[in-house]
């Protein structure tokens, strides 16, 4: 709720009451909200989009600068998406998204950040996280995808995945260095 209010004076100035206005701004709060989601998120899979990615990924960076904290990204390319989708169409081929999707965020910390970047390219920032870590951490991810199948009209798909990992800290010059390691 917003208020305002307005004094009510008479013609010599003196105070006669105030007007007061109460206003709801539940509706513009939750409005605002959604398009600030929107335009943080992919549509499709709910994860955090690319632009919000390298804004977090900047955001990392400074941070690992200021503290020296060591910090890694998985740059996850699934194996077998354009099969399912080209065999089974679109709108199956979301669904396969969506649950992958679900599986890396299963995977990780909830303090990291889970992002599809586009098609099927997903990244994963894992916060002050050591290159060891890391690498469990992708690991754990590739046995995930190893044994997920995808089931559609009774046939099962296996997907794998492809995984690039880099370990960054106070030296790396930009996010342009990481993206393109």
């Amino acid at each position: 709720i917003e208020d305002s209010s307005a004094p009510i004076v008479n013609e010599a100035g003196e105070l006669l009451g105030a007007v007061l206005v109460f206003h709801d701004v539940t509706e513009q709060r939750r409005l605002s909200g959604e398009v600030a989601y929107r335009a943080s998120h992919d549509a499709l899979t709910g994860l955090v989009n690319r632009v919000e990615f390298e804004s977090r990924l900047r955001r990392l960076l400074a941070h690992a600068r200021e503290f020296e904290d060591q910090h890694a990204l998985l740059y996850i390319d699934l194996d077998q998406f354009k099969l399912v989708n080209d065999a089974c169409g679109h709108s199956v081929g979301d669904e396969l998204l969506k649950q992958v999707g679900r599986l890396l965020k299963e995977a990780v910390r909830a303090s990291d950040t889970v992002a599809r970047l586009g098609g099927d390219e997903f990244a994963v920032l894992l916060e002050a996280c050591p290159a060891e870590r890391a690498k469990r951490v992708a690991q754990q991810i590739c046995d995930h995808m190893e044994e997920f199948r995808f089931l559609h009209d009774g046939r099962r798909f296996r997907i794998g995945t492809s995984i690039g990992l880099v370990n960054f800290s106070a030296q790396w010059p930009g996010v342009e260095a990481i993206l393109q390691a």
